[in-house]
C-alpha cells in the first residue's frame, strides 16, 4: 500500500506490522493525498507578539512584524519617529510597533499634517474653550508665527498679539507699525 504515497508522505508500519502512508509534519491528508498545512491559521505556529507568521510549504517562519527590525535574533521596535514622518509643527510619540503624530493645542489636522489658524479669533471660534496662551497661527501670506492670544478679553474676541522688536522706526510712527504688521500677513485691529 506504501507504493501509493503521496510525495509528502512517508510509509510507515504499526505494531502489527501494517504498512500505511502518513502525511509528513506540515502537510494534512490521508497519506495518498497530501495538502500543505497553514500552521498560521490552524494555530499550530509559535510566533512572538511582535513577530507575524508566514506559511510556508510544509513549514512556517516568523518574521518582524511591521515597525520592528530584526536585530541579533530578536525583534525590536523601530523608532520611526527618527524619520520624521509627522508635520514639523507635531510631536512624535513612538508606540511599540508604531507612532502616533501629534499637532499642537489649537492647530487642526491629524498630525501627519498639521494646518494652524489664521489667528485666534478664528482658533477660539473652532475651539472656544480655548484658553489663553502661546498659539501657532498661519497669516495670510503663510507666515508661520508663535504668538499670544488673548481668548479673554471682549468676551473671547480672540486676539491676536505678535511682538516686534524695532527700537528704531516702530516707536515713530503708527504706519511704521502697521506697515511691520503688514510684511508678517497680519493687519492691526483696534477695538
Amino acid at each position: 500500500a506504501c507504493d501509493m504515497c503521496a510525495t509528502q508522505a512517508s510509509c510507515v508500519t504499526d505494531a502489527q506490522g501494517t504498512e500505511r502512508c502518513q502525511c509528513d509534519d506540515g502537510f494534512v491528508g490521508n497519506g495518498v493525498t497530501c495538502q500543505d498545512l497553514d500552521e498560521c491559521v490552524s494555530g499550530q505556529a509559535q510566533c512572538a507578539s511582535n513577530e507575524v507568521c508566514v506559511n510556508e510549504t510544509g513549514s512556517y517562519r516568523c518574521d518582524c512584524a511591521p515597525g520592528y527590525v530584526e536585530s541579533n535574533g530578536a525583534c525590536v521596535d523601530t523608532n520611526e519617529c527618527n524619520a520624521d514622518p509627522c508635520d514639523p509643527l507635531a510631536t512624535c510619540t513612538n508606540l511599540p510597533g508604531g507612532f502616533q503624530c501629534n499637532c499642537p493645542a489649537g492647530v487642526a489636522g491629524n498630525g501627519l499634517s498639521c494646518i494652524p489658524y489664521a489667528s485666534c479669533a478664528e482658533l477660539i471660534n473652532a475651539y472656544p474653550q480655548s484658553p489663553s496662551g502661546n498659539y501657532i497661527i498661519r497669516t495670510s501670506n503663510g507666515t508661520q508665527l508663535e504668538v499670544y492670544c488673548d481668548m479673554d478679553s471682549d468676551n473671547g474676541a480672540g486676539y491676536t498679539l505678535y511682538r516686534v522688536d524695532d527700537a528704531g522706526s516702530l516707536k515713530a510712527t503708527q504706519q511704521a507699525y502697521a506697515s511691520a504688521c503688514s510684511a508678517l500677513g497680519m493687519e492691526i485691529v483696534t477695538p
